[in-house]
């Protein structure tokens, strides 16, 4: 530990005061018994499925935006297939850049349609997914 750093107890996580909340590595972490402890405005899943979903519903009405796992997670896959196939080099600037240019607009339109619409990011989310799978599908029928 730094000199300043304290150590909370372990069942104090969600209570600091922040900016953003990362749920990572493991799921439902995020609960009934617990999601009334959070105090960051924002939460970004980054571990799969880490906040049930009464608790999504729960965070919503109080006005905590919540962006859904499949959100941010799709920045690495995007960059190891762009890796993979060439479309970009396998350096962090470059890896940072595409994912910036590329996804940086995803996200603007998901939480942009969600605070406008009123409704949860997931819920945008899974119906711009299924809007483009459509897409794409019947691209290739």
């Amino acid at each position: 530990m730094r000199a300043g750093d304290r150590q909370l107890p372990v069942d104090r996580w969600l209570s600091i005061d922040a900016e953003i909340l990362i749920p990572a590595a493991m799921s439902y972490v995020l609960a009934d018994a617990n999601v009334d402890e959070v105090r960051a405005p924002l939460v970004v899943e980054a571990a799969n499925v880490p906040t049930v979903e009464t608790a999504q519903r729960r965070l919503h009405e109080r006005g905590v935006t919540v962006v859904p796992d499949f959100v941010p997670n799709v920045a690495t896959n995007a960059w190891w297939w762009w890796t993979l196939f060439g479309d970009t080099e396998p350096a962090a600037d470059a890896a940072f850049a595409k994912i910036a240019s590329t996804l940086g607009s995803l996200v603007t339109q998901v939480l942009g349609t969600a605070a406008r619409d009123r409704v949860r990011p997931r819920t945008v989310a899974l119906a711009m997914s299924a809007a483009r799978s459509a897409e794409v599908s019947s691209r290739h029928a």
